[in-house]
């Protein structure tokens, strides 16, 4: 009986040693290498009849592209809106993609909402977009 405690104790701490030995190895995930678009013509502030265009970005991976902007009602009413199309355009002008931003609902004076449309391609060849309102 001794022997078996005996075999039992010196494994228990073999495992235990090279258990708490071993090097952990950190998980790297490559996989996802997300880059944000900087063109000028993409993230530049601007204003399409009382909306105001803020703080744009386009994030580009490996399969998709999102793009968030911040709309700020600029008159001094309330606005009901749908949707605000982005159209996104190469460097020779033509339409490469066309998202619809929904806010759905009214936007209230000097009020800011997010628009965040998602795009099932890589937009970074976009070069400039532009902005579509729809009430």
């Amino acid at each position: 009986m001794k022997k078996i405690l005996y075999i039992f104790v010196v494994l228990l701490v073999s495992v235990t040693a090279i258990a708490c030995g071993k090097e952990k190895k950190p998980v790297s995930n490559n996989n996802n290498k997300a880059t944000e678009v900087k063109s000028d013509l993409i993230v530049i502030d601007r204003t399409v009849d009382e909306f105001q265009f803020t703080n744009a970005s386009l994030i580009v991976d490996d399969n998709s592209s999102t793009f968030k902007v911040l709309v700020t009602n600029t008159s001094e009413n309330p606005v009901d809106i749908k949707k605000v199309v982005i159209k996104f355009y190469d460097n020779e002008s033509h339409v490469i993609a066309s998202l619809d931003g929904m806010i759905l609902g009214t936007i209230d004076s000097k009020e800011t909402k997010m628009v965040s449309a998602s795009h099932y391609e890589k937009l970074d060849k976009a070069y400039s977009l532009g902005y579509e309102i729809v009430k």
